[in-house]
């Protein structure tokens, strides 16, 4: 699947449709945010941008693969993401009729990258994961991290609110 995501990703910048840019300079990105704005408001910014791109991740990929239900959407961006180096997304906590549960993050490449922290700082990617599963539910979903691998945990877990 690698040579799919680096023909893709030479397609998509030929194109001029993408940038890349290495991880480590998404973290020096961040952390310059965190400098110049402070922590709090870095958090609100990350996630919000990470939300708009969960959505429209979602509504691209379902179009995309003309795929007709949540769980067949989740599954093949899931599949995207991890191909992409973004971590192991696990969807199987939540429970998509009654619109609660948790997910988890294996490798999250935002804590990941980070390094030691007396706190959750995977923003972007919880306001990423809140926007699939707001398009996926079909209502307005809000995670919370509850556990991160920057407080030297296995991986990261969000929990819907």
């Amino acid at each position: 699947m690698a040579k799919g995501i680096e023909a893709r990703a030479i397609k998509l910048l030929r194109e001029g449709k993408a940038i890349i840019f290495p991880i480590a300079e998404f973290m020096n990105f961040k952390k310059q945010m965190e400098r110049t704005f402070s922590f709090s408001s870095t958090a609100m910014m990350m996630f919000l941008v990470g939300k708009y791109c969960g959505i429209s991740e979602y509504q691209r990929v379902k179009k995309a693969h003309d795929l007709r239900n949540a769980e067949e959407a989740l599954k093949r961006v899931v599949q995207i993401k991890g191909d992409a180096g973004w971590g192991d997304i696990d969807f199987s906590g939540v429970d998509f009729k009654a619109k609660i549960g948790s997910v988890k993050v294996n490798n999250c490449f935002e804590g990941r990258e980070y390094g030691e922290s007396g706190k959750p700082v995977c923003h972007f990617m919880r306001g990423y994961l809140s926007g699939l599963l707001t398009e996926a539910l079909d209502t307005d979903i809000i995670l919370l991290e509850t556990s991160c691998v920057t407080l030297n945990r296995e991986h990261c877990d969000f929990e819907i609110r």
